[in-house]
């Protein structure tokens, strides 16, 4: 089962199709209607691995990525590092190569997950609120488990999709994303 985002907007967002070739953050609009969304457009959200599942890990900072590095080429992992790697609910890694191919996974995330938030942050500058719902595939019209509201005026965007790995399968988290700097708001 995999995890789903989609955003939606009253502004039209140029399609960015998966490509096997060079997996990195795609976007594509879709006809689903889903009971939560107020926008005229739905667009299906993925990750460098085709679906949301790649959007997490951000949690795990590149300075933990760089500190287990450096500790790995010493030859051991401190506790500090391993109990870091723990609270972000992962195992730590034990060889510089199941490093090197996490640390790849983490940092694809990273950059997909940044890649979604400065879409959004674009298209609500220039007036279009957005609106984004996380879920298990097949979840999208359940109801609402956790409901976020962010103004891009007074905040950073922050999706928090390891959230949306533990809430449970039949959950979904609904954002609602606008700034109060803009009063021209399209409506």
């Amino acid at each position: 089962m995999c995890l789903v985002c989609y955003l939606s907007t009253d502004r039209e967002i140029k399609n960015i199709p998966f490509d096997e070739n060079n997996p990195k953050f795609n976007i594509t609009r879709t006809d689903e209607r889903f009971s939560c969304f107020t926008k005229k457009f739905v667009y299906y959200c993925g990750s460098h691995t085709k679906c949301g599942c790649g959007f997490g890990y951000m949690g795990i900072t590149e300075e933990l990525l760089k500190q287990t590095e450096q500790e790995l080429l010493k030859g051991n992992l401190s506790s500090e590092t391993e109990m870091q790697w723990w609270n972000h609910s992962h195992p730590p890694l034990e060889t510089l190569d199941e490093f090197q191919n996490v640390a790849k996974e983490i940092l694809a995330a990273h950059k997909d997950n940044n890649d979604l938030c400065r879409l959004i942050e674009k298209t609500v500058s220039v007036g279009f609120p957005c609106e984004l719902t996380i879920c298990w595939n097949g979840n999208e019209n359940n109801p609402i488990q956790g409901e976020y509201d962010i103004d891009i005026f007074r905040e950073k965007i922050l999706i928090d999709f390891e959230t949306a790995y533990s809430t449970g399968t039949d959950k979904i988290l609904f954002y609602t994303i606008h700034s109060s700097q803009n009063n021209n708001q399209q409506t």
